[in-house]
């Protein structure tokens, strides 16, 4: 079943003709009344035929399928709805003006490819998100601090993932600036916090739909599932606002189906026993040092690179997503303390050391913390 078309309103009069259906320009703006929608005004915007395609989910498109350039009314932009009453975040009937339709004009003037962005060029967040919100200095930044650095890096190491998964990159990039255009728009005046919150919303739904004939993110394979994840990581560990992201990326095994590749992977790496009772650990860690799951997230596998010092000390990796900066410190005194005395699966378990790597083979590790005494019993050696 293809997907379903609704026609946009189609302006008449002065209006119309400030939407060339060749040369826009996109972002004009005006103020019309439409009879569909109990004859209220309500804010349109003139936008690229690919734009609107792409915000829909190909479900709205232009009357003339042919248009480079089309109106885009706000209830059907922002609300999804064809008719009834103007909610009163579009509705522009209280505007006090002298002529019908009423144009507004923005306060920050933004090129026109702003408010259609092809997704392949990261600097569509310093000029035109930034650029008309300037949130850099702000604990709320989000377009300078996060959402370019992230995007450069997939840039960095484009040519190292398989080709789904750079269709998968290019479409997550489209559309998460597509998402944050609405924002764009002159009647808008939204917070630095309310930029952050609404960007980082939209991270799931674009991994898991990216755009039409673009590859899910739970098609992709296990081995391109932790590259990215590893490159959403490389983000995260010098910037907090990262958080969100990473920690969406993390849980999204769990809206995958079973039968997805990346649930399975998932499901895969604690089929043995080495994994299993490597996940136990994990989870005994967290329970002993009472990890809210809320602000964090790990996970543990075993370190199969690494020989052991005897048959009694084997090694694992966690992998920690945390925007408390005291977590490893709490862990690492823990450690030092001898405080991680832990049962798992009816073995007693000691972590005797503690390192850190910031590489996904962990081959480069520095020692944070280690407990020293003559015990005979066997430990884990945790590598974060």
């Amino acid at each position: 079943m293809g997907p379903l078309i609704i026609v946009l309103f189609l302006a008449q009069g002065g209006w119309a003709a400030q939407c060339d259906k060749d040369s826009g320009p996109s972002g004009a703006t005006g103020c019309v009344q439409i009879q569909n929608y109990n004859n209220q005004y309500q804010w349109t915007t003139c936008l690229t035929n690919a734009y609107i395609q792409q915000k829909s989910d190909h479900m709205h498109t232009c009357v003339d399928r042919s248009e480079t350039y089309c109106l885009y009314q706000c209830m059907l932009e922002m609300h999804n709805k064809t008719s009834g009453p103007v909610s009163e975040d579009c509705s522009c009937q209280s505007v006090n003006s002298t002529s019908n339709p009423y144009n507004l004009s923005p306060t920050t003037s933004l090129p026109s490819e702003c408010y259609s962005p092809c997704g392949d060029s990261c600097d569509w967040y310093r000029n035109c998100l930034e650029k008309k919100y300037p949130c850099e200095a702000t604990s709320n930044a989000y377009a300078i601090r996060y959402a370019e650095t992230f995007c450069k890096l997939y840039d960095k190491r484009f040519s190292s993932f398989s080709q789904d998964a750079q269709k998968w990159i290019n479409g997550v990039r489209k559309c998460l600036q597509v998402v944050l255009v609405p924002l764009l728009r002159p009647w808008t005046k939204p917070t630095c916090q309310g930029i952050r919150q609404k960007a980082f919303a939209s991270h799931t739904p674009c991994y898991m739909h990216p755009g039409k004939d673009v590859p899910s993110v739970c098609d992709l394979g296990c081995w391109q599932y932790f590259k990215i994840f590893w490159t959403i990581k490389g983000s995260f560990t010098a910037l907090d606002t990262a958080w969100e992201s990473i920690k969406g990326m993390w849980n999204i095994g769990t809206k995958c189906g079973v039968s997805s590749q990346v649930h399975k992977c998932l499901v895969g790496r604690k089929a043995d026993a080495q994994s299993r009772f490597a996940d136990g650990v994990g989870s005994a860690i967290a329970s002993a040092l009472k990890w809210n799951t809320d602000v964090m997230d790990w996970m543990a596998h075993p370190d199969s690179g690494t020989k052991p010092e005897d048959s009694k000390t084997s090694h694992i990796i966690m992998v920690l997503a945390d925007k408390k900066p005291w977590t490893i410190q709490e862990f690492g005194l823990a450690v030092e303390e001898g405080r991680l005395l832990l049962n798992v699966h009816g073995s007693k378990v000691w972590v005797k050391s503690l390192a850190t790597c910031s590489d996904k083979s962990c081959d480069n590790t520095q020692t944070l913390a280690v407990f020293r005494q003559t015990s005979k019993m066997g430990g884990y050696h945790g590598k974060q």
